[in-house]
C-alpha cells in the first residue's frame, strides 16, 4: 500500500523525474491523510472519491474542483497557465463483479470527458483543442504487483494544415462537370503547362466552396467511396456498404505510419520537428550523388541491338489517342501526387481536359522541360519491419502527379516494344515476355542439384543490393543507353524526366523539406523498373562474360544449360563453385561493378550456401574472399522459399501468415462471426445496407436457402442423388457460382453447377484419384460420364469345414479378410495351460493361407513353439 516509507518515496522519486502535473493512486489500503500524505509525496493537495478508493494529488501550478463523487470512479476539473482550456479527468476503480459495475456505467453515462481511464500517472503538456497522441509506459513504482501507467500527450499548438485532396465522391454530383468546365476554361495567359497549374490550383475559391457544397449534398451515398479511397484498399468487392471496415483501415494505416520516435545517427529523435529534419537529412544525403566512374565501363559487356525503326519509333511524337489510352491506363485508386488531383479526376473530366493534356505531353516530347509543379514528388515512407527504429528500414515511395505519370507512362509503352531486344536472358523483371514464375522454377530445379561430387562444391550466392533504386547513378545510365544504340532524342527525354525532379518527405501527416536529387530513380514512378533493368543489364551482360571466359566457374549440375546467375530487378543469384580462384575473380568483378555504377552491395544482408559435402575450409574461404554470410536452406527468394528434399507445409507459413493478416480484419473482425460465410442475411444484421434477394429467385439469401431450399440447388441435389443413390450437393462450387453472380454477373443456373462438379470429377479421374473402388454410384451412368469402371465379380461363397487338429497342435481359424492382403493381417493368441507356470503371448503378421504352430513339452516345464 501507499502507507509505507518506500512507496512514498519511489512516488515522490517518480514525481521529480516525469514532472508529474497530477497523480491519480487506486486502493491505497490506508486512511487518507491529507495534508500528510500530499506534503510526502510532494504535491500541493489532495481529494478522494467517497469510497475513499481513488486519491487524486496535483501540483502547484494546477488548479483542481472535484465533482460527480461515486464508490467507483472520480471526476477531476482542471485548470493551468499551461493549457488554454479546462481539463477533465475520470479515474476509475471498478468493482470486479458483473452486477456491481454497473452501476459504474450508469454514472459513466453522465455528459463529460473521459480522457484517463483507470489508475494512471500522467504528464500534461498538451492543450485539449483536439484528439491527443498518447504515449503509454508501465512503471515500476513499488513491489506490487500492480504497475503505475505514465500518459503523455503530446499536442503542438498549431493545427496541422492538411493538403487538397481530390475527393473521388465529388464526381458523383450532378454538377460536377458544370463546374469543372466552367472552371477550366478561365482564361489565362502562358503555354498550356501554366495553363494545367492555373485549373488545378487548389487555391481556387469558386471551385473549392463548389466542391465543398457538393461533397454535402451527397454526404451519405458516396461515404463508402469517400473511406475507401483513404484506406486505399483495391481488392474488396463492391455491393456492400463497408465503411466500418475501411475506416478501421484507415486507423490502423495511421497508427502504422506514425513515427514516435526514431534512430538517427547515435541519437534517438523523439521531438517531432527533430524526427521530420532527420528524415529530410537522410534522404537528401541518399539521393544526393556520389562519385563515379562510367569512363572505366567496359564496352564489351553491352552491345547495340536495336534497328533504325526502333529508334525512330521511339521518338515519335504521341498521338492523341496514345495519350488517351495512357491516362485510362493509370489506376483510377493510385494515390494523387502533391497536386491532389488523382486520376479519377481525369478519366471524370477527360473531355474537357483532353486538349491541355495533350498540349502538355506534346511540349514534353519536343524537348520542353517540366517546370516544379509537375516533377514536384512526395515521399511516403512505408515500413518494411514490423516495428522501424530508423531511416534505411523504411521504404521511399514517390507519389508523382497525373501529368507526370501520363508521360512516363507514353515513355515505358514505347520502351516495352524494344526492351527485350536489349536485355539479357537472364533478367526476367518486367520485361514482356518474361515471367517471374521461370526464375523461381529454375532456381529451385539448381538448389536441388546442390550436392556435387567433385573437389570443388557447389555454392550459391544471394546478393542483396543496397537501397538499389535510389542509388543508380544517372552519368551510368545515360553511358548504358548510349552504348545499347539508343538514339540520341530518348536519352534527352529520360534526362528530362529523371534529372528534374523535387522532393519533400511526408512524416507524419506533415510534409518535410523539398530538395532536389542528383542520383536514384522514383520508386512508384511507371518508367522506373524499365530504366533500373537496363542498367542492372551491364550486370548480367558482365556475368555471362566473366563466365564465358572461364568455364571452371559454372555450377556443376547435371542438366546441359548452362546457368550463371538469375536476375529480376534487383534480386540477383549467382550459381558458381568454391574455387578460390572464382571467388577472387568474382570478387573484382562486382567490386569493379560498384565503381562505374554507383551500386553497393549489402554484405550483411548477403548471404551464400553450400552443399553438404563442402569442406570447412572452402566454406571459410567463401566467407574470407567475399565477406557474406553462411546460410542454410530453406532459404527465401522472391518471395517463395528455396528448399532440398520433399515438400513441407510449414516452409510457406510465412506466405500464409501473411495473407492472413491481410484478410484477418476483413473476415474475423468487421463481417464474420466464428469463420462462417458472410451471406447478406449476416451482413444486414451487422447493420450493412446491401441486397437481400437471392441470385436466382426473390426469397432472401441465407445459408438454408443457398445450399438447401432454392430451386437451382435442389436440381443439383436430384441430379446426383440419380447417379450416387444419395444427395449430393457440392457446397464448394454452389458457393463460387453465387459470388460470380453476385459480383461478376455470371447467370446462376442448375446446369452451370453440374458441369463444373462433373469437370471437378472428370479431373480427379484423369489424375486416377477417382477408382472404380471409390465409385458407389451407377457404372452406365459413369460410362455415359466418360468414366470406364471395371466391374468386378464377386467371390462364390465356399464352405469351411473345422476339423480337430493333431495331437501337440493348436489350430486359430481366422476370417478371410487376410485373403490378398499377405503381411496386412495378423491376430494375438494367448496361451495358458493348465498346471504350468508359464503364460505364452504371440503377436504375428502373416502371409495368405494357413498358419499353424506346434507345441511341445521341453524338460524344464516350460512350452516352446517353433
Amino acid at each position: 500500500g501507499v502507507g509505507n516509507a518506500p512507496t512514498q518515496r519511489i512516488l515522490n522519486r517518480a514525481r521529480k523525474q516525469h514532472h508529474l502535473d497530477f497523480l491519480a493512486i487506486m486502493e491505497p489500503m490506508v486512511p487518507l491523510d491529507g495534508r500528510f500524505m500530499a506534503w510526502r509525496l510532494g504535491f500541493l493537495d489532495v481529494v478522494s472519491n467517497c469510497g475513499n478508493q481513488i486519491w487524486f494529488f496535483w501540483g502547484p501550478d494546477v488548479r483542481c474542483q472535484a465533482f460527480g463523487g461515486h464508490a467507483q470512479l472520480l471526476h477531476i476539473r482542471l485548470e493551468s497557465n499551461k493549457w488554454p482550456k479546462p481539463l477533465f479527468v475520470t479515474a476509475v476503480y471498478a468493482k470486479c463483479d458483473t452486477v456491481e459495475r454497473r452501476a459504474l456505467w450508469d454514472a459513466l453515462r453522465a455528459p463529460f470527458q473521459l480522457v484517463l481511464p483507470l489508475g494512471l500517472l500522467c504528464s500534461c503538456k498538451c492543450r485539449i483543442c483536439r484528439e491527443p497522441v498518447h504515449l503509454v509506459a508501465h512503471l515500476e513504482l513499488s513491489q506490487s504487483d500492480h504497475r503505475g501507467l505514465l500518459v503523455e500527450a503530446e499536442c503542438s499548438v498549431e493545427q496541422k494544415v492538411s493538403s487538397f485532396r481530390f475527393q473521388h465522391m465529388w464526381t458523383t454530383h450532378f454538377e460536377f462537370l458544370g463546374v469543372v468546365c466552367r472552371n477550366w476554361r478561365y482564361p489565362t495567359s502562358g503555354g498550356s503547362k501554366r495553363q494545367m497549374r492555373h485549373d488545378q490550383d487548389p487555391c481556387d475559391h469558386t471551385l473549392v466552396e463548389r466542391n465543398r457544397c457538393s461533397a454535402e449534398l451527397v454526404r451519405v451515398c458516396p461515404e463508402e467511396t469517400f473511406w475507401r479511397q483513404k484506406a486505399g484498399i483495391r481488392w474488396a468487392k463492391d455491393g456492400e456498404r463497408n465503411t466500418r471496415y475501411f475506416h478501421s483501415l484507415v486507423q490502423k494505416r495511421r497508427f502504422r505510419g506514425t513515427i514516435f520516435g526514431i534512430q538517427h545517427e547515435g541519437e534517438y529523435l523523439t521531438d517531432p520537428i527533430a524526427i521530420k529534419d532527420s528524415a529530410v537529412s537522410f534522404f537528401q544525403r541518399l539521393l544526393t550523388a556520389e562519385p563515379v566512374f562510367p569512363e572505366e565501363m567496359d564496352s564489351e559487356h553491352l552491345e547495340d541491338g536495336l534497328t533504325d525503326e526502333d529508334r525512330r519509333f521511339l521518338c515519335v511524337m504521341p498521338t492523341l489517342e496514345e495519350v488517351r489510352e495512357a491516362v485510362f491506363n493509370i489506376d483510377p485508386d493510385s494515390v494523387a501526387g502533391p497536386d491532389g488531383f488523382g486520376a479519377v479526376f481525369f478519366h471524370t473530366c477527360w473531355e474537357i481536359i483532353a486538349e491541355d493534356v495533350f498540349g502538355v505531353v506534346t511540349e514534353f516530347f519536343r524537348g520542353g522541360k517540366m517546370p516544379k509543379g509537375f516533377t514536384a514528388t512526395t515521399i511516403s515512407l512505408i515500413p518494411k519491419t514490423a516495428s522501424p527504429t530508423c531511416w534505411s528500414e523504411y521504404r521511399p515511395i514517390s507519389l508523382c502527379n497525373v501529368t507526370n505519370k501520363i508521360c512516363m507512362k507514353l515513355m515505358t509503352t514505347r520502351l516495352g516494344h524494344v526492351l527485350q531486344k536489349v536485355i539479357s536472358l537472364s533478367q526476367s523483371g518486367f520485361v514482356p515476355g518474361r515471367l517471374l514464375s521461370d526464375n523461381v522454377l529454375l532456381a529451385q530445379e539448381l538448389i536441388h542439384t546442390l550436392e556435387s561430387h567433385r573437389p570443388d562444391a557447389n555454392v550459391v550466392f544471394k546478393l542483396d543490393m543496397a537501397k538499389a533504386y535510389d542509388r543508380v547513378s544517372w552519368e551510368f545510365l545515360y553511358q548504358v543507353l548510349q552504348r545499347k544504340g539508343f538514339p540520341q532524342c530518348w536519352i534527352g527525354l529520360v534526362a528530362n524526366a529523371i534529372s528534374h525532379c523535387w522532393f519533400s518527405i511526408l512524416v507524419n501527416g506533415e510534409h518535410a523539406g523539398f530538395f532536389h536529387s542528383t542520383r536514384g530513380l522514383r520508386q512508384g514512378d511507371p518508367l522506373l523498373p524499365a530504366l533500373f533493368v537496363l542498367a542492372a543489364d551491364y550486370l548480367s551482360r558482365g556475368l555471362e562474360r566473366l563466365f564465358a571466359a572461364h568455364t571452371m566457374m559454372f555450377y556443376q549440375a547435371p542438366s546441359l544449360i548452362r546457368v550463371s546467375h538469375l536476375a529480376y530487378v534487383d534480386y540477383l543469384m549467382i550459381f558458381t563453385t568454391t574455387s578460390l580462384q572464382n571467388m577472387e575473380l568474382l570478387h573484382d568483378f562486382l567490386r569493379a561493378y560498384e565503381r562505374v555504377s554507383g551500386q553497393l552491395i549489402n554484405d550483411s544482408k548477403s548471404c551464400f550456401i553450400v552443399g553438404r559435402q563442402a569442406s570447412s575450409l572452402q566454406t571459410q574461404a567463401v566467407q574470407d574472399v567475399l565477406g557474406y554470410q553462411l546460410k542454410h536452406l530453406p532459404i527465401t527468394y522472391l518471395g517463395v522459399p528455396l528448399y532440398k528434399g520433399n515438400r513441407k507445409a510449414c516452409l510457406f507459413d510465412p506466405i500464409i501468415s501473411r495473407l492472413r493478416d491481410l484478410l484477418q480484419g476483413w473476415a474475423m473482425r468487421n463481417l464474420s462471426h466464428g469463420g462462417r460465410i458472410p451471406v447478406d442475411a449476416r451482413m444486414q444484421q451487422k447493420g450493412f445496407s446491401v441486397p437481400s434477394k437471392c441470385q436466382c429467385c426473390e426469397a432472401e439469401e441465407t445459408v438454408s436457402h443457398l445450399f438447401i431450399e432454392s430451386a437451382a440447388v435442389q436440381g443439383v441435389w436430384q441430379h446426383f442423388a440419380a447417379i450416387f443413390g444419395l444427395c449430393l450437393c457440392d457446397t464448394g462450387s454452389l458457393t463460387h457460382m453465387r459470388n460470380a453472380a453476385k459480383y461478376r454477373g455470371v447467370p446462376f443456373s442448375t446446369d452451370s453447377i453440374i458441369l463444373e462438379v462433373q469437370l471437378h470429377l472428370r479431373t480427379l479421374y484423369a489424375a486416377r484419384t477417382l477408382t472404380s473402388t471409390q465409385w458407389k454410384g451407377d457404372l452406365h451412368r459413369a460410362a455415359i460420364m466418360g468414366f470406364i469402371f471395371s466391374q468386378q465379380v464377386p467371390r462364390a461363397p465356399s464352405i469351411v469345414r473345422w476339423h480337430a487338429p493333431s495331437p501337440s497342435w493348436f489350430k486359430l481359424n481366422t476370417e478371410g479378410s487376410s485373403l490378398g492382403n499377405p503381411g496386412l493381417a495378423g491376430a494375438q493368441v494367448s496361451l495358458g495351460i493348465r498346471q504350468a507356470m508359464y503364460i505364452l503371448r504371440i503377436s504375428l503378421h502373416w502371409a495368405q493361407g494357413p498358419v499353424c504352430w506346434q507345441s511341445s513339452q521341453p524338460s524344464g516345464g516350460g512350452w516352446s513353439l517353433p
